[in-house]
């Protein structure tokens, strides 16, 4: 039997050096593993370990109670799933004109605590003891990390992101909650099929060009390109996506590009403080574009505002693209109520019955009735 090698060293002392190396790589990657993690005191017996959208495993406690959101879509999302009761603080645009219909269909939000301190100070952030941190800014990450907190991040880019942050979310929040994001996520396959099903047999010389104007700036000339959600609603609910030479969002583009594009239809989204009508006044009051297809045919339209703008990635855009299709092939979609689909939503996911006027003006994109904010 051979115990030595040809340098002369002991074949049993090389195997101990081997099996020690191996041993330190082994606790070399577990301290690596260890820094995704938060460090903690959590009793390890009552956590879980859920990885969020950046393939990251997270410890947190197996009971979630006290939530802190970073970020306004993520924070319907969260509301959405019926965990109102867990959420600490809101930030003090809740109480703006841009949530009024989120007070108004989920008013449990009034009694939220609305501060922004917390979203700009992490140690004040720590009063607050949240059991977990979700956000959905990337670049905030480590902040919560070096503080201790348990962070997850989702992203919502998509509709299959947006499937995949509502099941981390429900897993994070609990049974309940889950339960919700899987009925939400069932919602949102029937109107994608729905969708497609209804239009498979449309030819594209049959579709329409759609610009997106994007109401949240004090202009007529903010857009997005290739590679956001208005492209994949616009091309799924059978039209032309106007912009498909741009890539980016908030695209601040010439009256000359607009005349160029010279769009069928211009779909003007909602968003912030202002009403989208008001941009529809700016717009054909604009002489430099009096002659595009959509000005002159009347073709401008506002699109709905809720908990959040339909157009964009919140709770609505689930029903989104039925809507739109409904607009550019209405033939295609007579069946389809689209007033009962959001009370049904609104009543299902927040408990609301909100009556048929509200939805009417949730769907023209206009704030609620009356409301003085």
């Amino acid at each position: 039997m051979k115990l030595f090698n040809e340098k002369g060293k002991d074949v049993r002392i090389v195997k101990t050096e081997k099996l020690l190396f191996c041993l330190m790589l082994i606790v070399l990657g577990c301290l690596l593993f260890s820094t995704c993690i938060p460090k903690s005191n959590l009793n390890v017996k009552n956590t879980k370990s859920i990885m969020d959208m950046t393939g990251t495993f997270v410890m947190m406690p197996n009971e979630i109670n006290r939530v802190f959101v970073e970020g306004g879509s993520a924070t319907t999302l969260v509301l959405t799933l019926g965990a109102v009761d867990k959420v600490l603080v809101l930030h003090p645009n809740y109480d703006t004109k841009t949530f009024a219909w989120l007070n108004v269909i989920c008013p449990q939000i009034k009694n939220i605590e609305k501060n922004d301190v917390p979203f700009n100070n992490v140690e004040a952030l720590l009063q607050y003891e949240p059991d977990i941190v979700i956000t959905i800014e990337k670049d905030n990450i480590e902040k919560y990390r070096n503080v201790g907190l348990p962070v997850i991040y989702v992203s919502l880019t998509d509709y299959e992101s947006c499937k995949q942050a509502m099941e981390i979310l429900g897993s994070v929040l609990g049974e309940k909650e889950l339960a919700a994001a899987l009925r939400y996520n069932d919602f949102l396959d029937e109107n994608l099929e729905l969708t497609k099903l209804r239009l498979s047999g449309v030819n594209d010389v049959n579709k329409k060009s759609v610009y997106y104007m994007d109401s949240r700036f004090d202009d007529v000339y903010h857009t997005v390109g290739v590679g956001e959600i208005q492209e994949t609603w616009i091309k799924l609910a059978g039209g032309k996506f106007a912009t498909e030479d741009l890539s980016g969002r908030n695209l601040l583009i010439t009256a000359e590009k607009i005349l160029q594009i010279n769009p069928d239809i211009i779909f003007i989204g909602s968003g912030g403080m202002n009403s989208a009508s008001i941009h529809k006044q700016m717009l054909t009051a604009d002489t430099t574009l009096a002659n595009l297809t959509a000005v002159k045919n009347n073709d401008i339209v506002i699109m709905p505002r809720g908990i959040f703008s339909w157009c964009r990635t919140g709770p609505e855009f689930c029903m989104q693209m039925v809507w739109a299709a409904k607009y550019l092939h209405p033939d295609k979609f007579e069946d389809i109520d689209i007033i009962k689909m959001a009370k049904n939503f609104y009543r299902t996911f927040y408990g609301s019955d909100i009556s048929d006027k509200d939805i009417a003006q949730i769907l023209a994109g206009e704030f609620p009735l009356n409301d003085d904010r």
